[in-house]
């Protein structure tokens, strides 16, 4: 179980069809929506979570994830056919043209949708209620990230670290002894989850940016949220969730969880990840993490740019 609270911030942890940068060769294949088994994965460092400048390799996504990664924008805020958006979910090894760079991935994934899935989206600028987040009165509170250390030397063979660490590229989850976990080897650096008494799961990452950040918010608050800080960088977060609404949004996203009594956490199937903000203490957990953080939701109106998928095939065409 404790692997499907990492997994949800993780992999999420990302408009005219005009002609974007592609991948210079990418293979797509079906991956398993059994939650304990992609867990047992990372825990065993078998999964990769790749984005640089010579390769993009994420763990299973769904059609939805991916079209919020390509196109920048939160879950909440893509329309479409659900049962084939949070249907099956895909692993992608691609690598990156010479000389590109990595703040065109996401135009490459747009690249990629439309090549093998035959995704075609458009964009509805409406207006909306949002949650404006800001930096609360009182001042930011959250630390900034500090830079990434250099990458340690390999250890020895049959080091007893070889387990504990790893590789390039890689994450695994370890247990920490308390009923927690940790988790390595994340963009989002360590990430840190126990249980608390009171049926929450406190998460501490280690370097997370604001984007990422946005994304995690808007999945658990009943508007969108928009970014209003002006922060750049990555920052140490700290949440707390309760464990109904992370089951509510793992089912919600197609996951299969084993072991969970009939009608726990609400139903799978197709509902969309909006659902998932309907818990009253998800919200009012999230409004307290803000406040703890030295951040606001300032709920206001503003134009959106949502968007909404006109076609996408179930499968892609072969590699």
């Amino acid at each position: 179980m404790r692997g499907i609270f990492v997994l949800l911030f993780t992999a999420g942890l990302v408009c005219a069809q005009t002609k974007a940068p592609s991948f210079e060769v990418a293979t797509i294949k079906a991956a398993s929506g059994d939650i304990m088994a992609l867990a047992r994965d990372m825990q065993a460092g078998k999964v990769r979570f790749r984005i640089d400048d010579h390769r993009f390799e994420i763990p299973p996504s769904r059609l939805r994830d991916l079209i919020a990664y390509a196109y920048e924008v939160p879950l909440n805020r893509i329309s479409g056919p659900d049962e084939v958006l949070n249907g099956q979910r895909w692993e992608i090894n691609a690598t990156l043209p010479e000389g590109s760079k990595k703040e065109q991935i996401p135009q490459m994934v747009q690249s990629l949708l439309a090549e093998r899935f035959g995704l075609k989206i458009h964009r509805d600028t409406k207006e909306r209620a949002v949650y404006a987040l800001v930096v609360a009165k009182g001042g930011l509170k959250m630390k900034e990230a500090p830079p990434d250390s250099p990458a340690p030397a390999a250890d020895a063979p049959g080091d007893p670290k070889d387990s504990q660490t790893p590789g390039p590229g890689q994450m695994n989850v370890q247990q920490d002894g308390k009923g927690g976990a940790i988790m390595r080897g994340s963009p989002l650096g360590d990430i840190k989850v126990s249980p608390t008494p009171d049926g929450m799961i406190h998460m501490e990452m280690s370097k997370v940016p604001m984007t990422t950040l946005i994304q995690q918010l808007s999945q658990y608050v009943d508007r969108p949220v928009v970014d209003m800080t002006e922060l750049k960088g990555n920052y140490q977060v700290a949440l707390d969730i309760p464990i109904s609404a992370l089951v509510n949004l793992a089912r919600a996203q197609g996951m299969n969880i084993p072991g969970l009594p009939p009608g726990f956490g609400g139903g799978g199937g197709g509902a969309g990840p909006a659902d998932a903000a309907s818990d009253p203490a998800a919200m009012n957990s999230i409004f307290k993490s803000m406040e703890n953080l030295g951040l606001k939701l300032d709920p206001r109106k503003q134009p959106l740019d949502d968007i909404v998928v006109d076609h996408v095939e179930k499968n892609p065409t072969e590699n």
